[in-house]
């Protein structure tokens, strides 16, 4: 992975940070892109010291914020002629509903549509670069089996839940991957989701202190690497395999959905982030 470069989105805590951890292991030059520009610096200089790689570097960008993704883009193109990995991993959880300024539910916002923006306004570099992967972070395919997308009231104004808007946006993500990967047929860039395993992570950050506490012990038991990630990002294995859902290394699993739902989800993504 020497000659390679990762763009990883939430890079600075999670499985963004499992990740970039393991690939500057590998030797590869890394682009770390968080909201939070000061504890990714802080990620940067840790990951830096424990690998020995100092080809790590920062890219800020708020995915809830079109305008904000369109500048990390430009300035990416700016700095960089080329992407080997994009790795979509940023999450979030919020108890209530809450809205981005664009107006959408920031589960779906920041897990689904922002990641949609930025990796389709990367493709023309992804595609100059191939052979590449793109590669999304989703849930466990068991709880994904019984989520849907709410077409009837899709940032969920009406029946809003963290579970739901959770489950909805990993759904999407998954579905995302799939109609990408048809539609990148034959381009030599590739588009698989994977769900990362346990990670340490900063997702209850969101959460009320009396929930923190308790996830906190919790966090501490989990890893801090992510092998079915690094497994998909470096392996010569999966190289030309693409629509995949990966829960283990080497272990694929179906999520059904109607291909139908994929495209009409696309279209009203083109739609929200104004594509």
């Amino acid at each position: 992975m020497k000659d390679k470069l990762i763009l990883i989105t939430g890079g600075s805590a999670g499985v963004g940070r499992a990740a970039a951890l393991g690939l500057a292991r590998m030797g590869a030059r890394i682009v770390l892109l968080s909201r939070d520009r000061q504890r990714a610096e802080q990620t940067r200089q840790e990951l830096a010291a424990s690998t020995g790689n100092e080809r790590i570097e920062l890219l800020q960008a708020d995915l809830s914020e079109w305008a904000s993704i369109r500048c990390a883009v430009e300035q990416f193109k700016e700095r960089c002629d080329r992407l080997d990995v994009l790795m979509n991993c940023a999450g979030v959880l919020y108890l209530r509903r809450t809205v981005s300024v664009e107006g959408a539910e920031m589960t779906l916002a920041v897990e689904f549509l922002g990641h949609f923006l930025l990796t389709n306004l990367l493709l023309d570099v992804l595609k100059r670069s191939a052979p590449t992967r793109v590669l999304t972070v989703t849930g466990n395919a068991g709880p994904l089996r019984f989520a849907r997308i709410h077409f009837d009231d899709l940032q969920l104004e009406d029946s809003y839940n963290p579970v739901r808007a959770k489950l909805q946006a990993e759904l999407a993500k998954a579905m995302f991957m799939v109609e990408l990967a048809r539609r990148l047929d034959g381009t030599g860039v590739t588009a698989n989701a994977f769900h990362p395993g346990l990670i340490r992570s900063r997702i209850i950050r969101n959460l009320p202190w009396y929930l923190r506490i308790p996830g906190a012990l919790g966090m501490a038991l989990l890893s801090k690497e992510t092998g079915t990630g690094l497994y998909l990002a470096s392996s010569p294995e999966v190289e030309g395999v693409s629509g995949r859902f990966y829960e283990r290394v080497e272990r694929e699993e179906k999520i059904p959905f109607d291909s139908k739902e994929a495209r009409r989800l696309w279209r009203l993504a083109e739609s929200l982030t104004g594509l």
